[in-house]
């Protein structure tokens, strides 16, 4: 069966890959537990598979995509605009494949807050999440006992989309019960992945955990002997991401693309679009994932949308090869 993996985190070396623009660098700040004027998302209650979702107080872009809120399931913190509907497809950092759980389980009290704080101000805030004091659902399933511990924080920046992983202390005794199909954790970048079915594509970390190089990998191959990051990332290793600067929207090979009709009933046409690898995707204008999207063919590419309800959106039309894009409103 497929796993939900921890999903936010850090990525790239200076490859270049369709769906993944960052560039990674690596230092080392001490780790600070966010102890002050934070909101626990949990409350008092012992969390393992649940799902919460917290607004976010800026404008933000993941991978390009515009994001309005964020999202933690089973386990995992994700960052689509997705709302708690987990049917769609997700993309999103993944911190690591292991299913964490409040180390308060099974009778309490909660010893595991999963908070957050905003710091700074407009237009330079940064949104601070930390999974503080977080335990390992294995260890209570096989052991009987919630020991372990990891503590990691997500900084997302305010108007550069700069996405932060903070690693902070651990104690990992049982890794092999932890980490899927591996004795270190798989740390990577999820493009699309189908919460039903786990397929997905993965840009994973691997090598010395202190300098990782980035490598792709599709969900029918995780079952093989990869080889993620060295170890857990030592306390204070902070992985910083950078959106790479866009293509400049004149991209020859998408000059020619037409979308009509722009005011639509239940159907729109994208044609014209020569051969080679674009893909579609429709969004809200407040960045909530439509799940209309797909792999675009030369000629007519005719799109459903009969279920949308009404109101306005964006489309964006990418060259995978080149990753230009260009977008054009329509309204439902």
């Amino acid at each position: 069966m497929k796993k939900l993996f921890l999903f936010i985190l850090l990525c790239a070396s200076l490859q270049s890959f369709a769906h993944f623009r960052y560039t990674l660098t690596t230092s080392t700040k001490a780790y600070v537990p966010l102890s002050l004027n934070t909101t626990t998302v949990n409350g008092n209650t012992l969390w393992a598979y649940d799902n919460y979702v917290i607004p976010l107080p800026f404008s933000f872009k993941l991978n390009g995509i515009p994001q309005s809120k964020y999202n933690i399931a089973l386990g995992a913190a994700l960052s689509p605009a997705s709302d708690t509907d987990q049917t769609k497809l997700l993309s999103g950092f993944s911190v690591m494949d292991a299913w964490l759980a409040d180390r308060g389980l099974p009778l309490g009290p909660s010893k595991s807050p999963i908070r957050y704080r905003i710091d700074g101000a407009a237009p330079n805030r940064i949104f601070k999440l930390e999974y503080f004091n977080a335990g390992f659902m294995p260890e209570g399933q096989t052991y009987g006992t919630m020991l372990d511990s990891v503590n990691v924080q997500v900084w997302v920046f305010e108007s550069t989309d700069v996405v932060e992983l903070h690693y902070g202390d651990s104690k990992v005794t049982h890794a092999n019960n932890y980490f899927f199909n591996h004795a270190n954790p798989f740390i990577s970048y999820i493009y699309n992945i189908d919460v039903n079915t786990g397929d997905a594509t993965y840009y994973y970390l691997h090598g010395n955990a202190a300098a990782p190089v980035i490598d792709t990998v599709s969900s029918n191959d995780l079952d093989t002997n990869l080889i993620t990051v060295s170890s857990m990332p030592p306390s204070g290793t902070v992985y910083r991401f950078t959106p790479q600067a866009t293509t400049a929207i004149n991209d020859n090979s998408l000059a020619a693309v037409k979308v009509y009709p722009t005011n639509v009933v239940n159907s729109f046409t994208i044609a014209t679009v020569p051969d080679g690898a674009y893909h579609y995707h429709l969004y809200s204008l407040n960045g909530s994932n439509t799940n209309i999207s797909g792999t675009l063919h030369a000629g007519h590419n005719s799109i459903a949308c009969d279920g949308l309800a009404t109101g306005v959106y964006l489309l964006n039309i990418t060259n995978e090869i080149t990753g230009a894009t260009i977008s054009r409103k329509i309204i439902k």
